[in-house]
């Protein structure tokens, strides 16, 4: 009997303990943004609209399902972590698979995504009206000094109406006195008279050079007429004060620039350009559209704030910085570099100055037989001595970069690529000399913000190929050795993405570059090499033949 006694209390007891541990976790995302996987354990997210969670893995995820992409949006960040969007009101459930030692393991996740949190303004304090006499004091005194009488009215509805009347010397006058007004009483009447000033009369010239002046409008700038000539002197601010004084005196006659620039800055244009051949299968499979995936570049509105008193992560003398939104498109790159799917072949980055055209050649060259001929023979000629020319082929890319001193860039771009393609080949004299394919976009203009990124994709390499697979010896023979092989055919195809950033920077310089950076402007592109190299198979042509310099060289990727 004591043995049953002990048998039903031991089974109590681990029923309790099995009921004490909780059958899943729930996480709230603003208060821990980054989510360790338990695949032993479900795991619930609290999530508001328009916030991320970053999911992490100890082992490489293979690959994850989501239920409804309108409520969320997962993305890989890395081999290892997963950020999760929360798009609208809703719940959808994710599960992830990772590879753990060898080992395939899952975990599940319950993703609940509320509406965003808005914090209840408090209601602003009543405030009591002053009364007329309040008013009149306050004015009299602000105004000791000056010819102006403030009369203060009571209104009906229990409001004060302020008269300002006298007599000014200058319209700057006036308005100040009616900001001042506008403090104290709701309603303002300026009644106010700005005295005329006494001048003697101008010549015409000096008159018409006062009319140009006023209508610039850019302070610093004097103007002086002689004939048809307007002559701007004086000092400006910046640049931009400098090209716009001149260009609002051209309607005038001929604009002879004399300005100078106080403390004179350049902008110089730092282009960074990434070339990537991806395969198409896996765009495909993580989902990516062109178009329609933006990546998100510049100043980020953060997603979780710090409230004060409050302590933020990092190291101390680092920079406070909050969380913020992941880029997709840079992301989603990344993960298919890191995983082998697509290859970096070139991140060349250029610096230039504002006016300035960045040209960027990424490709190689292909030689190309050409033959000489000799003196015709029954009707047909004879093949003399045989020369080689380099022809280039790849991607040029131009940019024309030029930005406002708010941060927009205004960016004119030409994109060529040329490839060759024996589909289009042709035989000469037994060699098989490749045809070329040509693709581009030409004066394409855009309006980016500073730090935006731009791809440009579409070039496509379609690829296919016969696999044999056999079994060693029995393949062998006669016949019979067709029965134990396998033929499949492999389609590869890979596209070729441009990923172009622009980022402005102001440069402090002296006076001289400036007036350096003037002619440079001016300046044409200057030509792309020629890659055409003749070099003879042999001596002497015959006077009928022809070499490497019958033939046009490449034209520049910029003409002037």
């Amino acid at each position: 009997m004591g043995k049953w006694r002990w048998l039903l209390f031991t089974l109590s007891f681990v029923t309790v303990a099995l009921s004490a541990q909780p059958s899943e976790r729930t996480v709230n995302v603003s208060e821990n943004p980054i989510v360790a996987v338990q695949p032993a354990m479900p795991t619930r997210l609290l999530m508001h609209r328009g916030v991320s969670a970053v999911l992490t893995t100890q082992g490489t995820v293979r690959r994850f399902v989501l239920g409804d992409p309108q409520v969320a949006a997962v993305t890989p960040l890395s081999p290892r972590e997963l950020v999760v969007n929360a798009k609208s009101e809703g719940s959808t459930n994710l599960i992830v698979w990772e590879d753990r030692n060898g080992q395939t393991v899952t975990a599940a996740f319950w993703v609940e995504v509320a509406p965003t949190k808005r914090e209840e303004t408090p209601a602003p304090p009543q405030s009591v009206a002053p009364s007329p006499q309040q008013v009149q004091a306050v004015l009299q005194r602000a105004l000791v000094g000056l010819p102006v009488e403030p009369v203060v009215l009571a209104l009906p509805d229990g409001t004060v109406c302020v008269v300002l009347r006298g007599e000014v010397d200058a319209p700057e006058t006036a308005k100040a006195v009616e900001a001042m007004a506008q403090l104290v009483a709701p309603k303002v009447v300026n009644m106010l008279r700005v005295r005329q000033p006494v001048r003697p009369d101008l010549a015409p010239d000096e008159l018409k050079a006062r009319r140009i002046e006023h209508a610039i409008g850019v302070p610093g700038v004097r103007v002086a007429v002689a004939d048809d000539k307007v002559i701007l002197h004086g000092t400006v601010s910046s640049l931009m004060d400098y090209a716009v004084a001149e260009e609002r005196a051209k309607p005038f006659g001929t604009v002879i620039n004399r300005l100078e620039v106080a403390t004179p800055k350049i902008r110089q244009f730092v282009t960074d350009v990434k070339v990537l051949e991806v395969q198409r299968s896996a765009l495909q499979k993580l989902g990516i559209t062109w178009g329609t995936v933006t990546a998100a570049a510049g100043q980020q509105t953060p997603t979780f704030a710090v409230m004060p008193g409050q302590a933020v992560f990092g190291e101390p003398g680092t920079a406070d910085r909050p969380f913020a939104r992941a880029s997709p498109v840079g992301a989603q790159l990344d993960a298919l570099v890191q995983n082998g799917l697509a290859r970096l072949l070139a991140n060349p980055q250029q610096r230039t100055i504002e006016g300035a055209d960045a040209t960027f050649l990424v490709g190689g060259l292909v030689p190309i037989p050409i033959f000489g001929f000799f003196g015709v023979t029954a009707g047909a000629t004879s093949p003399g001595a045989a020369s080689v020319i380099f022809f280039p082929f790849g991607i040029t890319l131009t940019l024309h970069p030029e930005a406002t001193w708010q941060g927009e860039i205004f960016l004119q771009m030409r994109v060529e690529v040329t490839a060759p393609d024996f589909g289009l080949a042709a035989q000469v004299l037994g060699t098989t000399v490749p045809g070329f394919r040509f693709r581009g976009l030409d004066d394409v203009r855009l309006l980016l913000r500073d730090g935006d990124t731009l791809v440009i994709s579409g070039l496509i390499q379609d690829e296919l190929r016969q696999q044999v697979n056999r079994v060693p010896v029995l393949s062998r023979i006669p016949i019979l050795g067709e029965l134990f092989k396998s033929r499949e055919f492999v389609r590869q195809q890979t596209e070729l993405v441009l990923l172009v950033t622009v980022r402005a920077e102001e440069v402090a310089v002296s006076p001289d570059a400036l007036h350096l950076l003037r002619i440079y402007q001016k300046r044409p592109v200057l030509p792309r090499p020629s890659f055409v190299a003749p070099f003879s198979g042999g001596s002497g042509m015959g006077g009928a033949g022809f070499g490497a310099s019958a033939l046009p060289a490449p034209s520049p990727a910029n003409p002037p």
